[in-house]
C-alpha cells in the first residue's frame, strides 16, 4: 500500500497544483517562475530612449484592444536607481515573455530633460510630481485604471526581487476595476 500512495504522491500533487485558484484563462502553473540567480541590468537608458510619451500609450490602446491585453504606463527617469532596476527586471527573458504576453508596456520618462512629461502625467490623472517613481498603473484596454491604490509600489523595486515582480503582474491579468469611474483617457 505504502508503494502504490509513494507512486501516485507526483500525480495528487499535479491535480493539486491545477486546482489552485489562477486568473481566468491561467493555471497555476502559467504562473512564471524567475530564477533565483537571473541577471538583472539596470539600463542607462530605459526611459530616455522611450518613445513620444502620447503617441506610445495611443499605440499601446490600440494594441490592448486589438490583442486582448492591458496598458501598464511605467512613469520612471533615468536619473532613479528603482526605475533602472525595474525596466532591468523587466528584460529578464521570463519574465520579459510573460509580461509581454499579458500587457502593452509602455515607458514614460516622467520628467524628461527635468520637466515633468505634464500631458502624460494629466491623462492618467495625476498633477505634478508622482508618489514614487517608478510609478506602474495598469489599465484595461479601454482606459479602466486597475491598480491607482498601489502604482507607485515599485518605488523601492531594488529591494524586491524579479518573482515579486512576476507575482504582481500574474495578479493584474484579471482583476477587477476598483472604480469603473477612474479611467485614462483613450484615442480613438
Amino acid at each position: 500500500m505504502r508503494i502504490v500512495l509513494t507512486a501516485l504522491a507526483p500525480a495528487f500533487a499535479l491535480i493539486l497544483l491545477a486546482a489552485c485558484s489562477a486568473p481566468e484563462g491561467e493555471t497555476a502553473l502559467d504562473r512564471p517562475i524567475i530564477p533565483a540567480d537571473a541577471e538583472i541590468t539596470a539600463p542607462e537608458d530605459a526611459y530616455a530612449a522611450a518613445p513620444p510619451a502620447l503617441e506610445a500609450l495611443d499605440a499601446a490602446f490600440e494594441a490592448a484592444a486589438r490583442d486582448g491585453r492591458r496598458v501598464a504606463a511605467i512613469f520612471g527617469g533615468d536619473w532613479c536607481p528603482d526605475c533602472r532596476i525595474f525596466a532591468g527586471m523587466l528584460e529578464i527573458p521570463e519574465l520579459a515573455a510573460f509580461v509581454e504576453r499579458h500587457f502593452v508596456i509602455v515607458k514614460i520618462d516622467a520628467e524628461r530633460t527635468g520637466e515633468l512629461n505634464a500631458e502624460a502625467l494629466a491623462r492618467y490623472g495625476y498633477e505634478g510630481r508622482l508618489e514614487g517613481y517608478p510609478t506602474v498603473v495598469v489599465t484595461t484596454a479601454d482606459g479602466v485604471v486597475i491598480n491607482r491604490a498601489n502604482a507607485a509600489e515599485w518605488r523601492t523595486a531594488r529591494e524586491r526581487s524579479p518573482q515579486d515582480v512576476a507575482d504582481w503582474f500574474h495578479a493584474l491579468i484579471t482583476a477587477p476595476a476598483p472604480d469603473e469611474t477612474d479611467r485614462v483617457a483613450v484615442a480613438g
